[in-house]
């Protein structure tokens, strides 16, 4: 098994990174990878993992599926993984979040955080909700690349 470094500029390259390395391990600077793509909740590996295994499917798979979502919407398949990291923070709390006395997003409109009136929300199914600033700002770091790429100031 070969181990590599990379560093990611946005969700395409992410995405084409892992599959290129599918049969490779992709790493972290603790050396040892291969648990950390599978336990360390912040790196995004990590939630290509969970989805994989939602789905049933091999994570070259997920990533296969996202970059041909990424090619029509790049939010919207930074919104699936969004969404991924939401559910997984979630599993911490024992209530379920529509009790929670606040929630955050991040818009898609501007990548912000921003708090939601509960009042608006019909379901949580649609969207990566998260019940504390902290929280949201967490998913935020683990996607930090996407997310400079996809609302970074630069006309094109």
């Amino acid at each position: 098994m070969k181990v590599i470094n990379f560093k990611i500029n946005n969700l395409e390259d992410f995405i084409n990174i892992l599959l290129d390395a599918s049969d490779k391990v992709v790493t972290c600077p603790c050396n040892n990878c291969e648990e950390c793509v599978k336990e360390d909740d912040s790196k995004a590996g990590f939630y290509i993992n969970k989805l994989a295994e939602q789905k049933g499917w091999e994570p070259k798979k997920v990533v296969g599926w996202l970059d041909s979502i990424y090619e029509v919407s790049p939010m919207a398949a930074f919104n699936i993984l969004l969404r991924v990291i939401a559910v997984h923070l979630d599993q911490k709390y024992e209530d379920h979040i529509e009790k929670s006395e606040e929630i955050f997003v991040v818009s898609s409109l501007d990548g912000r955080i921003k708090k939601v009136c509960k009042a608006h929300i019909k379901n949580y199914r649609n969207f990566a909700a998260f019940r504390t600033l902290e929280d949201a700002k967490f998913a935020c770091r683990v996607l930090r690349e996407p997310l400079k790429e996809m609302f970074s100031n630069v006309r094109k």
